[in-house]
């Protein structure tokens, strides 16, 4: 799935280079001034999607899968009693890259590969489920009450990252449509101006601020994915 949407990445930082590229034909009518434009846009676009858009993407899919986990796993385990159910249970249709640890820990205790995927997950959320897995194994009891608390935070956690997911597509709906826009009245001075177009076209002050258009644009993206992703390209440093 994941070589689906890098493929689905490049075809769109590929139709997004071809759009700018015609585009600026259209504008400046110059072949080499658009291909550049076709390669700069695609180079770009391509960088986003290998940076912010897939570290984004890799995030939510573990954040997703830590939800799924624990609640298929405790309501597993309150239901049938077995560990190793259990942990089938909460693995069963998991992301591939899940799919590829858990095949790697078979051979250990499920106590061994619960902790180990605490790591997988770097979560509090996953780590207060290991700590209560553990607690559970040394003193028994109901793990579904003892885990209802988590089990409501956990709820609330991927409540709201779903919340945040749909604010994000139509904050991306409105940035779309307002570039598009942008580029629709570039391309209607071009042909309202059609008049004394080639006078125009020769002159620096036109060609340059047409031109401006793009680092503008792709600055906006920057900031915008950058800010709605909450991704940074370089990681933080450590105190």
């Amino acid at each position: 799935m994941r070589l689906n949407r890098e493929a689905q990445g490049i075809f769109l930082s590929l139709g997004l280079g071809v759009l700018f590229g015609a585009l600026y034909y259209f504008v400046l009518e110059d072949l080499v001034v658009a291909l550049v434009v076709l390669g700069l846009t695609f180079a770009f676009f391509l960088f986003l999607q290998l940076t912010f858009v897939r570290k984004y993407r890799l995030r939510r899919i573990k954040e997703h899968e830590d939800y799924r986990f624990i609640h298929s796993f405790v309501a597993s385990l309150s239901t049938t009693g077995s560990l190793e159910t259990a942990y089938q249970s909460a693995i069963e249709g998991a992301d591939e890259e899940l799919l590829k640890v858990a095949r790697a820990l078979e051979d250990r205790r499920i106590e061994e590969r619960v902790s180990y995927l605490a790591g997988y997950f770097r979560s509090d959320t996953f780590s207060m489920f290991v700590s209560l897995f553990s607690l559970y194994q040394e003193q028994g009891g109901n793990f579904l009450k003892m885990a209802a608390p988590l089990l409501t935070e956990s709820a609330r956690a991927e409540e709201e990252n779903n919340r945040k997911d749909d604010i994000g597509k139509r904050t991306l709906r409105e940035f779309c449509l307002l570039w598009g826009m942008a580029c629709l009245i570039l391309l209607t001075l071009r042909f309202a101006l059609s008049g004394f177009y080639e006078e125009l076209r020769e002159m620096q002050s036109y060609r340059l601020s047409s031109l401006l258009f793009l680092p503008i644009f792709y600055l906006s993206s920057y900031l915008f994915l950058a800010t709605r992703t909450g991704e940074r390209l370089l990681p933080r440093r450590r105190k």
